[in-house]
């Protein structure tokens, strides 16, 4: 192949990427606005999609509202006739498993609830059982998935494919992409949860026009994701925006990873538990609608109603969840954290504190960064590892389409 010729590729292979990109974002979508919002000629647009609405890869799934004199434009979208994924998010108790399309709708979703540690081996028996289960209720043809998405916690080398280490799972070194594709005969992509949940917001969520982004996972864990520039952030050792492990008091409680005074140890689901029911040891006394078995929303009631001991927990968390904060932002100068996780979705006047005591930190620059919650809800999980298998495929079909 010359160079002009290579050239050509090139550009196709390009164009056809940013077409596929705003039917994924923006679907569905007529051929007028994708010429519009890429600035491609609507010749050049036709080009491009018509041998894929010929190979079913899209289809025409309806109109435009559009009222006027002329015919009103077929709007496209992928087919989830031809093109399906599936997403698995491994969480330290749980794991869901989805049938997600190129849009990120979940189809069906299924889950298990379990007790670490969870055998690698069991765990691809697992996916292969729901899987099954999830084809025949949807009634979905096995052949139309292209790809499975593993988003899991911990230390994930996405390019072979290994969870060189996931301590709440009790994984060193598991080779979990070999094992799943061995069994299932599927192709599997894997990345770091919390990675994985950023590049999802950046494609449909509140990241969208942002290039500086810290989204801050804060469960049974704390985890994190960061995009530097426009560009995910990995690291060497694939440990990047592992934010959970910054030490906050050095002779702290001790965590997992070997450290102490972790900021997941101090601020994750479990430590705030936790620090109620020290709180209400120390005060025996008090008058209180908590008790050593609340939970994050039983919280968030009384902080609301002016609970002292309630107050006072708020308080202290979102003194330490500042101090982690700000030593994110001296690191990753983000425009917005995004907040997710169940501590974020039960306890809101936590993240309201947590705003508050950003403001009071004096410093050469300003901490008050805004806390926003990710836009995807629920299905966060599955919709982010479904997406490593639909960006890795439009990668591909961009690639082939000369």
């Amino acid at each position: 192949m010359d160079l002009r010729s290579a050239g050509h590729t090139d550009l196709r292979s390009r164009n056809t990427h940013l077409l596929l990109h705003l039917i994924q974002t923006d679907g569905p979508i007529s051929q007028a606005d994708l010429a519009r919002r890429s600035g491609l000629s609507p010749s050049t647009v036709s080009g491009i999609i018509q041998p894929l609405i010929e190979n079913r890869l899209l289809i025409a799934t309806g109109k435009n509202t559009n009222q006027g004199m002329g015919r009103r434009a077929s709007l496209l979208s992928f087919n989830r006739d031809t093109l399906m994924t599936v997403g698995v998010v491994v969480e330290p108790d749980e794991c869901k498993i989805a049938l997600v399309d190129f849009a990120g709708t979940v189809i069906g979703c299924t889950d298990l609830a379990y007790y670490p540690p969870y055998q690698p081996k069991q765990f691809s028996q697992f996916i292969q059982d729901k899987l099954r289960e999830l084809l025949q209720e949807y009634d979905i043809r096995r052949s139309v998935i292209v790809g499975i998405g593993m988003a899991l916690p911990g230390l994930i080398d996405g390019e072979l494919g290994i969870v060189k280490a996931a301590i709440n799972l009790g994984w060193r070194n598991v080779p979990i992409k070999q094992i799943i594709e061995e069994q299932l005969q599927i192709p599997v992509s894997i990345e770091n949860v919390g990675k994985a949940k950023i590049a999802t917001e950046t494609i449909w969520g509140t990241g969208v026009d942002c290039n500086n982004i810290v989204l801050i996972e804060i469960g049974s864990g704390i985890g994190g994701g960061a995009v530097v520039d426009g560009h995910l952030l990995k690291g060497a050792t694939y440990s990047a925006a592992e934010i959970g492990h910054t030490s906050l008091i050095y002779d702290g409680p001790a965590c997992q990873c070997g450290l102490k005074g972790c900021w997941e140890v101090l601020c994750s689901g479990p430590a705030i538990r936790e620090r109620i029911r020290y709180t209400l040891s120390n005060h025996p006394d008090a008058m209180t609608k908590l008790n050593r078995e609340s939970n994050l929303h039983d919280l968030q009631n009384a902080a609301e109603s002016g609970d002292p001991i309630a107050l006072s927990v708020i308080q202290e968390t979102a003194i330490l969840m500042a101090r982690g904060l700000s030593n994110v932002i001296w690191n990753f100068d983000p425009e917005m954290f995004i907040l997710t996780g169940y501590v974020v979705e039960n306890c809101q006047i936590l993240i309201d504190a947590t705003q508050d005591e950003l403001k009071k930190i004096q410093a050469v620059r300003s901490m008050n960064i805004p806390l926003v919650k990710a836009k995807q809800g629920s299905d966060f999980g599955v919709v982010s590892a479904s997406a490593l298998v639909s960006q890795r495929y439009l990668e591909e079909i961009s690639y082939c389409s000369e």
